[in-house]
């Protein structure tokens, strides 16, 4: 099934698997694409590897626990019940992984967070195994490669792809995008809710107000069929990772306009000092952008909160 818009990343994944012989971190906005991605250049790919594995981690687990736990791994690698310590059996696991001697071999672990970061020395490496993560969060020690929002052209497209009725003209979805600030996944369960529920443009654009009932689905791991559009959004964007001081700067974003501010117009709109928070503004900020809840633009020292999260 072709991935709309992304097959200069495919290629530049590829190439760079290749090439640099590095692991490759794919992160960006939660719902942008990155596992839809690592899942096409596994199907664009499949042939190319003599062994593959797929990890996913659970929101809210450790890494450690999900790799351990997942399906068929443990009994396709020859480990029986003889380790009961966690810790054993993951290593016992990635030493055996390491060790195996056909190859190329393709281990993606997707949807992880830092949680990952003190075990990745002990990770598969290459040339023997290619290694794709996927994270909202840039994590030290592995190569990032950042997903980028889809273009305007590809964005209508992603729609049409899975819209297929008359009663939206090309104008209309494409301020539906615009709308949504072009979010990948908001777009594609707005497309799916618009082919089963066949709302007019008006209520499909106020579709995250109203928190619309979709009853679709997505091809997502672990993901059911979607009943409200907001609902199942606000499960994507979990806060349960963050701090006080994060979900307090998060909020004071909500009430901004959706669009880049410079680092100095935010310390003086938001004036930290006032809340008794002047001495954390900085990294907190730095934070929710290596986190993935705000975006960055670096040439310009300024932050933003996409639309779709505030």
């Amino acid at each position: 099934d072709a991935v709309v818009g992304r097959d200069k990343e495919l290629k530049e994944l590829r190439r760079r698997l290749l090439d640099k012989r590095e692991a490759l971190l794919l992160n960006g906005i939660g719902g942008i694409g990155k596992t839809t991605l690592a899942q096409a250049y596994l199907q664009t790919h499949w042939d190319d590897y003599r062994h593959i594995a797929w990890v996913s981690q659970s929101p809210g687990n450790a890494f450690l626990l999900d790799f351990i736990s997942t399906a068929g791994l443990r009994q396709n690698l020859g480990i029986g019940d003889e380790f009961t310590d966690p810790a054993e059996l993951f290593h016992e696991m990635l030493r055996r992984l390491d060790a195996i001697q056909d190859h190329p071999n393709l281990l993606i672990l997707d949807n992880v967070d830092d949680s990952i970061e003190p075990l990745r020395s002990r990770l598969p490496t290459p040339p023997n195994w290619h290694l794709i993560l996927t994270s909202r969060e840039e994590i030290n020690g592995f190569t990032p490669m950042p997903l980028d929002f889809l273009q305007p052209e590809d964005a209508f497209l992603l729609f049409k792809k899975h819209y297929t009725l008359s009663g939206l003209t090309d104008a209309q979805i494409h301020e539906l995008a615009r709308a949504v600030d072009y979010h990948t996944l908001t777009l594609e369960i707005l497309a799916k809710t618009a082919q089963v529920q066949r709302y007019p443009f008006d209520q499909l654009k106020a579709a995250l107000t109203l928190d619309a009932r979709a009853n679709v689905r997505i091809a997502r791991p672990g993901s059911d069929k979607i009943e409200r559009v907001t609902s199942f959004l606000a499960g994507i964007f979990s806060l349960s990772r963050l701090s006080p001081d994060e979900i307090w700067l998060l909020q004071q974003f909500a009430c901004l306009p959706s669009e880049f501010h410079s680092y100095q117009l935010l310390h003086d709109l938001i004036n930290p000092e006032a809340g008794g928070r002047g001495e954390v503004f900085a990294e907190t900020l730095h934070e929710l952008n290596r986190k993935g809840w705000l975006l960055r633009d670096a040439d310009a020292d300024a932050y933003k909160m996409h639309l779709v999260v505030a």
